[in-house]
C-alpha cells in the first residue's frame, strides 16, 4: 500500500493547561513505526521556555489507514500516552486531550510515533 501523507496539528499551552497556546503543524506519512515530522524537517522538537508545556489537543486532517495510534516520547522515553487517531480527526467534537492535557517539562524533547 502506498503511504498517504496527512496533516496533524499539536496544540500546546505554556505554563498551565489554560496558558498561551502554540500550534505545531506536523506531517505524517501513514507508515507504522515512523515518527511525525515537525516544520523544521526533524522528527523531534525541543520545547524551550521558562515554563512547562501542556499538550492540550492533537487534531488530524484524516486518520491513517496503516497507522491507527500515536505514541508520545519525552526525552527519548515512552511517556505512556497513546492516542487513537480516529478520535482525533478535525470533525470530532470532543477529543481526548481536550479533557486531560499532559505536562511536558520545560526544555524537554518530544517525538510522536505512528503505530499500527
Amino acid at each position: 500500500m502506498v503511504a498517504t501523507a496527512f496533516k496533524i496539528s499539536m496544540i500546546a499551552n505554556k505554563g498551565s493547561p489554560s496558558g498561551l497556546s502554540k500550534i505545531f503543524p506536523l506531517t505524517a506519512s501513514d507508515v507504522a513505526g515512523e515518527f511525525l515530522i515537525f516544520p523544521s524537517g526533524s522528527s523531534e522538537v525541543v520545547l524551550n521556555g521558562e515554563a512547562d508545556v501542556y499538550i492540550r489537543d492533537v487534531v488530524l486532517s484524516s486518520a491513517g489507514v496503516d497507522t491507527s495510534t500515536l505514541e508520545f516520547f519525552i526525552n527519548g522515553m515512552a511517556e505512556g500516552t497513546k492516542l487513537l487517531n480516529a478520535t482525533s480527526i478535525a470533525t470530532t467534537v470532543s477529543r481526548p486531550f481536550q479533557q486531560s492535557p499532559f505536562r511536558v517539562p520545560r526544555g524537554a524533547t518530544i517525538k510522536i510515533k505512528q503505530l499500527a
